[in-house]
């Protein structure tokens, strides 16, 4: 939901030189659809479900997955036996990072606390690392977690 995992799935796999997915856009290739529209239509439960399916037969060593996909436990197991950083940005981090197009973005709409406060210990449970984005640019943010990451 617009803490840049798009922008610096694609950094980091080009700095590495290796292959990426992300599930947003491999539905958004799918369905033939943009993310909002299937959240505003379908929900987020039925997004979540068929991210999980995606997930599941997309793999590639760099993956970005929305910020939601710690919803599902079979998510969350999966993610346990990758290396899985979390982006904790603030709300005012993901209006920088996308904009007028927050309008897009039925999750950012309604973005609140007690959602962010009920993913939390998921994120935290299911990541290798947290990189805090602290309203740094997307190449500052990549070299923090290329570093973090680092044997």
């Amino acid at each position: 939901m617009g803490a840049g995992k798009t922008t610096l799935g694609w950094i980091v796999s080009r700095v590495l030189r290796v292959q990426r997915t992300d599930t947003d856009l491999a539905l958004e290739a799918c369905l033939g659809v943009r993310i909002w529209q299937v959240f505003a239509h379908l929900g987020e439960w039925q997004f979540r479900k068929w991210e999980f399916q995606v997930e599941a037969c997309e793999f590639a060593p760099v993956n970005s997955h929305g910020g939601g996909i710690v919803s599902l436990s079979q998510c969350r197991c999966r993610l346990r036996h990758a290396l899985c950083v979390h982006l904790d940005s603030s709300p005012g981090d993901i209006a920088r990072n996308v904009g007028a197009s927050c309008r897009e973005r039925p999750l950012y709409r309604a973005f609140d606390r007690s959602l962010r406060a009920l993913r939390d210990p998921m994120y935290r449970s299911s990541a290798t690392a947290s990189l805090p984005r602290g309203g740094l640019t997307a190449p500052q943010s990549a070299c923090n977690l290329l570093l973090s990451v680092q044997p």
